[in-house]
């Protein structure tokens, strides 16, 4: 009898461990997982090696200078592409980019593989103008604080009825003194224009933490192959030379902006 009863005492006993951990299994099967991702940009501005101010001076190739007073542009449908080339757009959808601005945080996405990063440098044609499948003006929008709405710089042509993507200005010092010689405009714009940034990233998301990605700007590269004796003013409109001036200094801005993942160790 005591080792039957010994028997039933050890069963019940081993039912009840297993039914415990069955439980705990449950429970921490049920423990929620956070699978979402902020992404953020970071901006920094340079001229080559130098960090970028407003306002200073930078040596050109030859012995001239120039600085800037304005180096304000846009960035339009971000979006991250994983490896399979499945597209998730980011939100918002339109930012304007300053020198000195923090980041802009993006809605919460699924994290995942980051494979690529494809933006516009400018506002799509479908937004752009009055003309576009869905076009605005800065009119539009009641919040001061939305990125086509009225900007300080002015970033709207209301006599061409579109957005300028880049708008640069500043003075050429030609003989090194940091004494301005000359001043110079580029406003650059319409649909045409608009540029394309399609650039690997290779990296995982993971869930629960932000997803930071740098767009460095060189402004140096601005002028790669530019005159800054003769070309020192394009409004993009007009003749085919300030348009072909226009498209030369916007590719040349592009192809200065460059994205990688941040590097937290790296500050």
């Amino acid at each position: 009898m005591k080792k039957i009863a010994f028997l039933g005492l050890f069963a019940l006993s081993t039912l009840l461990i297993s039914c415990e951990e069955d439980d705990n299994n449950t429970n921490n099967n049920q423990e929620p997982t956070d699978t979402k991702v902020t992404p953020k940009f970071m901006y920094d501005y340079n001229f080559g090696a130098d960090d970028f101010q407003l306002d200073q001076y930078y040596a050109l190739d030859g012995g001239a200078q120039v600085s800037f007073s304005l180096a304000s542009f846009y960035i339009s449908q971000p979006t991250l592409v994983d490896d399979n080339d499945v597209e998730t757009p980011l939100t918002p959808e339109y930012i304007i980019v300053r020198p000195g601005d923090g980041p802009t945080s993006f809605d919460a996405i699924e994290s995942g593989h980051a494979h690529r990063l494809k933006f516009n440098v400018g506002i799509d044609a479908a937004t752009n103008t009055e003309n576009g499948a869905s076009g605005v003006q800065p009119s539009d929008f009641t919040d001061p604080n939305h990125p086509l709405a009225p900007q300080p710089e002015g970033m709207y042509w209301s006599w061409a009825s579109g957005y300028i993507f880049v708008k640069l200005e500043g003075a050429y010092d030609y003989d090194g003194d940091s004494q301005a010689d000359t001043t110079f405009k580029y406003h650059l714009g319409v649909n045409d224009l608009l540029q394309v940034k399609d650039v690997m990233l290779h990296s995982d998301m993971a869930g629960g933490e932000d997803f930071e990605v740098d767009i460095k700007l060189d402004l140096k590269q601005v002028f790669t192959n530019l005159d800054i004796n003769t070309e020192v003013l394009t409004m993009t409109m007009g003749g085919p030379e300030n348009k072909a001036l226009a498209t030369k200094i916007i590719q040349n801005f592009a192809n200065g902006i460059s994205v990688e993942k941040h590097d937290h160790g790296s500050h």
